[in-house]
């Protein structure tokens, strides 16, 4: 699992290099490491806020990622165009950010190419791909939370803390209490809200499965026509007791059959 985690540590960075171009920075390069750590080297630009947006998106951004990319796997739709969009963006920002020859670029390039690959291996392919690393985004980010338990003033949730006391980490050896604290309630904040992204989507989309098997499960029981009977129940029901069933516009469990079967015994009926 460690190219998995290297490549989940790869899409922590992009999403930090993402939002500092959204809100008009500039992103320098993009660097992760064998003992799954990584940095962006980034330029927030002077709209207000824009710093806290951008160090905010690691952690956040992949968990949300985890859940959209469970979320379409589950539901089973578009899913050749979530990976084709998906691995497109991690190649050119690899491309683009990553020195090449280096661990990045390597772990960037392969990855991409193998979800491009993946997105035209057919949809039961491309869904299970999508399941397996919406899974991984979202336990790895919740997982890498645990960082958060150890040394929080070297985390992006420490980076901001000092950001917002105005302390400069340079010149203290130790964290001061208020970056500890701040930085402790950042982790849990980002933690609430990573879980939430996470629960949404899984539910939503577990749902939508249930509906789905739902309305094929009634289609299928609506397709049903009564000379289907004597097969579904062989030697267990008289001709007449199903046709009293019938009559009473019921199904054989007793449980009212739909308007248009009913229509269709009646003319059978009248017809014979």
């Amino acid at each position: 699992m460690n190219y998995t985690k290297e490549f989940v540590v790869l899409v922590h960075e992009i999403c930090h290099a993402i939002a500092a171009l959204l809100t008009g920075g500039e992103v320098r390069n993009i660097t992760i490491h064998g003992n799954q750590s990584g940095q962006t080297v980034a330029i927030p630009s002077a709209v207000r806020g824009s710093f806290l947006f951008v160090v905010s998106a690691g952690y956040l951004g992949t968990a949300l990622i985890g859940a959209v990319l469970l979320y379409r796997g589950l539901v089973g739709v578009n899913t050749k165009s979530t990976l084709i969009i998906f691995g497109i963006i991690v190649f050119l920002i690899t491309l683009k950010y990553a020195n090449v020859g280096e661990f990045t670029y390597t772990v960037g390039i392969a990855w991409s190419i193998a979800i491009l690959f993946a997105a035209f291996l057919g949809q039961q392919i491309s869904s299970i791909f999508l399941v397996f690393l919406g899974t991984t985004f979202s336990l790895y980010s919740i997982y890498d939370l645990s960082d958060f338990t150890d040394s929080i003033h070297q985390t992006d949730a420490g980076i901001l803390a000092y950001w917002l006391t105005g302390y400069n980490s340079s010149q203290h050896t130790t964290p001061p209490p208020s970056v500890l604290i701040l930085g402790y309630l950042i982790a849990i904040t980002w933690s609430m809200m990573g879980i939430g992204f996470i629960y949404t989507y899984v539910k939503r989309g577990i749902y939508h499965s249930d509906q789905e098997h739902f309305g094929t499960d009634m289609n299928h029981s609506n397709s049903i026509m009564p000379d289907d009977f004597q097969e579904m129940f062989p030697g267990e029901l008289t001709p007449e007791v199903i046709d009293w069933f019938l009559s009473k516009g019921l199904d054989l469990n007793g449980r009212p059959l739909s308007g248009e079967l009913v229509d269709g015994i009646q003319k059978d009926s009248e017809m014979s």
